[in-house]
């Protein structure tokens, strides 16, 4: 039983990783092409950094890694 939460948290970590990083990637994309500013990516960038903090804290989930 102990080994399926941590797995079902496992998974759930990597399922918010992923999910973050994704539209990171997005907004780093929109500023390299010229689509959005990149002051404005940034301050999108930090405040999903801070949302997937929260998220993470809620669930109890490990801390962000902090490559972003």
């Amino acid at each position: 039983m102990a080994d399926t939460a941590a797995t079902d948290k496992a998974a759930r970590d990597q399922e918010v990783a992923e999910a973050y990083e994704k539209q990171r990637a997005s907004l780093r994309s929109a500023a390299e092409s010229g689509r959005m500013a990149k002051e404005r990516a940034d301050e999108m960038i930090a405040f999903l950094n801070l949302k997937e903090d929260n998220q993470r804290k809620a669930e109890g989930l490990p801390p962000r890694r902090k490559s972003a």
